[in-house]
């Protein structure tokens, strides 16, 4: 999609931080993600992004983040199905 970025810190399994830009953007922003535990067992995903250029760039990637949730969530469903098959 053209979209490219540089890693900046890496907490495997907690947070990932990162330059981020799409194509057609003069300058990147800063994305973070961050895995945290939920009380009953399950992860939370966050995402954060900073240096956004106006409300439309905000909610544009607010949209944008949401479909990616809705996909990992999809993913993921047939996985848990996958392993309780297994025990």
């Amino acid at each position: 999609e053209g979209n490219h970025g540089e890693l900046r810190v890496v907490k495997p399994l907690h947070q990932l931080r990162m330059s981020w830009q799409r194509a057609g953007w003069s300058a990147p922003s800063t994305l973070q993600i961050r895995l945290l535990p939920t009380r009953q067992g399950g992860t939370t995903i966050s995402f954060h992004q900073e240096k956004l250029k106006d409300l439309y760039a905000r909610e544009q990637m607010k949209a944008h983040w949401e479909q990616v949730l809705h996909r990992l969530m999809e993913a993921s469903d047939g996985f848990g199905r996958e392993e309780n098959a297994r025990e």
